[in-house]
């Protein structure tokens, strides 16, 4: 995929945690560093830690009705319990290169077992992961949907909030004052509305009853973060998180969600380039400038009227090496 996304315009991705047990993305971004194939540079957290039976234990997918299978299928490095497990599961990420850890600290809408709402890792499991990550360096990003887990997330030092869907007005006033991260990953869920629906892949029923459930909030936390967004306290990226109809390497699909929440191309442009440099600590990308590198991507479409624009690149230097033109 860092291959096509490097075409596509995108030429940093992250992968926010795999389902895959070994470290097979480490190798992808070494491969990519020493420059054996052209493709978008990767940071990299190789796992997102979380708990058994949560919402990023895929052995719920396959096995939870035989638990022979299910064990065996469970990630050993990032399924844990109890703070001094995830102490070591986070030592065990950095070891193997992690550029900064993922945590999954609640429920989602795509797995079948749990709840968005519901908090998955304790305070004492938190704690223990953040002050791990900070003692080595590493920044910590966490899957959150409501107030209640991002406001604990935000005091325990948290340095990005993933989605925050479902955040009340107080949530979006505590990331502007402890200078909170967040990415909101809008397509996940509103998804595009062009779309005609019976070509779409069905969602399972657990997903359309959570969306069911959420509706209302949904819709509300939508205009929480869309104010967040304009008034500009804190700094969000822009990053996809395709769960359906689309793969991840469409990036451009999260421009067209912003777009269509009302949200002004350049302030979207701005999310997608300096606001994710800043995310991601590297200084030496994000903007146009002398000492930066030159990674710069062109297309041939209106970007400030036609919310498809990105859809189609045209030209694309990274580093200063061009790859598309």
């Amino acid at each position: 995929n860092c291959m096509p996304a490097l075409q596509n315009g995108f030429t940093t991705i992250r992968t926010t945690g795999t389902a895959f047990r070994g470290f097979g993305c480490m190798d992808a971004k070494r491969a990519i560093d020493r420059g054996l194939f052209p493709a978008a540079r990767l940071l990299v957290a190789p796992h997102a830690l979380g708990i058994p039976g949560g919402h990023w234990d895929f052995s719920i997918f396959h096995g939870n009705t035989n638990p022979f299978i299910s064990e065996l299928l469970e990630q050993p490095y990032a399924i844990g319990n109890g703070a001094d497990e995830f102490k070591r599961l986070v030592r065990k990420q950095v070891k193997y290169g992690a550029d900064f850890i993922k945590i999954m600290a609640a429920g989602g809408f795509a797995s079948p077992g749990d709840d968005p709402g519901e908090p998955q890792l304790d305070e004492d499991e938190l704690r223990a992961i953040i002050q791990t990550a900070k003692s080595l360096g590493k920044p910590v990003a966490a899957h959150a949907y409501t107030s209640d887990v991002i406001d604990m997330l935000i005091h325990l030092g948290v340095h990005e909030i993933e989605h925050g869907t479902l955040m009340q007005p107080h949530t979006a006033d505590l990331m502007a004052e402890h200078d909170i991260y967040l990415v909101p990953t809008i397509f996940s869920l509103i998804g595009d509305p062009k779309a005609d629906p019976a070509t779409l892949p069905p969602r399972s029923p657990a997903y359309q009853r959570k969306l069911d459930k959420y509706k209302q909030q949904l819709d509300e936390s939508r205009v929480t973060i869309r104010q967040l967004i304009l008034d500009e306290k804190v700094t969000v990226g822009l990053g996809s998180d395709i769960v359906s109809g689309k793969q991840n390497i469409d990036s451009w699909c999260e421009f067209q969600a912003w777009r269509n929440i009302g949200i002004p191309a350049l302030r979207t442009l701005v999310a997608a380039t300096s606001a994710n440099a800043k995310i991601i600590g590297r200084e030496d990308l994000g903007v146009i400038a002398p000492g930066k590198l030159a990674d710069i991507s062109g297309w041939p479409r209106d970007l400030l009227t036609d919310f498809e624009a990105l859809s189609e690149c045209g030209f694309v230097m990274k580093e200063g090496t061009i790859y598309r033109q």
